[in-house]
C-alpha cells in the first residue's frame, strides 16, 4: 500500500483486519485526490459504514473534545436552547446530537459537491456490496494456483493479476453489480412488506378495539 504524506501507514498498524490499517485521514485523501477526480460522470457512490467513512471535515468540532464553554458557545451560535446548569457532560451531548442530525461525513460533503451521491449499505449487510463478490472471486482465482512452492511475492503478483483481469472484464463485474442490485431489491420489499404488515395489524387491533367498544356499550 503507498503512503499518504504525512499520514503515512506504520508498520506497526498492519495488525489484524484490514480496517486497522485504514483511518479518516488516509481514505479522506484517496478520496479527493484518486477516486473523485476519476469520476467522469455524476455518479452514485455505493459504502458500508466503516468508521473511516463517516468523519467530519476540520470544520466540524470533535464534540468529545469539547471544554464546557466551547460547548456552550458552539450552542449559542447556532441558537440551540440550553440550560444554563447543564454540564459538560450534558451539552456535549447536545452539541453531539446537533452534529450528527445536521452536518455530513466530510466524503459525502465533498462527493454532492462535486455532483454525485453517496449512499450507504445497512450495517454488517455484505451482500449488498459488490465488492464483496470481487474480493471473493479475486482471492478464489488466486486460492487454486497455491501449492506447496508458492510464495508471498507470487501471491502478491497473481493478485494484481487477477485485479487487472477483472478490470477488463465487463460482464463479470457487470454481474456482480446486478447480483448486489437484485438483492437491495429484494431487501427493499421485505422491508415494505413488513411494513404493510404492521400496518394491517395496528388496523386489525383497531378494529378489534373498536369491536370491543361497541360490545360493551351494547351492553
Amino acid at each position: 500500500m503507498k503512503a499518504f504524506g504525512s499520514s503515512a501507514l506504520k508498520k506497526a498498524d498492519h495488525q489484524g483486519d484490514y480496517h486497522k490499517a485504514f483511518n479518516g485521514d488516509n481514505y479522506l485523501q484517496w478520496w479527493t485526490n484518486q477516486l473523485l477526480p476519476n469520476l467522469t460522470e455524476p455518479s452514485i457512490i455505493i459504502l458500508d459504514n466503516a468508521k473511516y467513512h463517516l468523519v467530519y471535515g476540520a470544520h466540524v468540532p470533535k464534540w468529545s473534545r469539547m471544554k464546557k464553554q466551547e460547548c456552550k458557545d458552539y450552542l449559542e451560535n447556532r441558537n440551540i436552547p440550553y440550560d444554563i446548569n447543564m454540564t459538560a457532560v450534558e451539552l456535549k451531548r447536545i452539541v453531539k446530537q446537533n452534529i450528527e442530525v445536521n452536518e455530513k461525513p466530510e466524503i459525502v460533503r465533498l462527493a454532492e459537491l462535486a455532483g454525485h451521491e453517496v449512499l450507504f449499505t445497512p450495517p454488517y449487510y455484505s451482500d449488498l456490496q459488490p465488492i464483496e463478490l470481487c474480493w471473493a472471486y479475486v482471492k478464489g482465482r488466486v486460492g487454486r494456483q497455491y501449492n506447496n512452492a508458492t510464495t508471498l511475492q507470487m501471491v502478491f503478483d497473481r493478485l494484481l493479476h487477477e485485479f487487472e483481469e477483472l478490470q477488463a472484464d465487463h460482464d463479470a463485474v457487470f454481474g456482480m453489480i446486478k447480483k448486489c442490485t437484485e438483492r437491495a431489491k429484494q431487501f427493499f420489499n421485505e422491508i415494505d412488506g413488513d411494513e404493510e404488515l404492521d400496518d394491517f395489524d395496528d388496523d386489525d387491533e383497531n378494529r378489534t378495539s373498536e369491536s370491543e367498544d361497541d360490545l360493551a356499550s351494547e351492553g
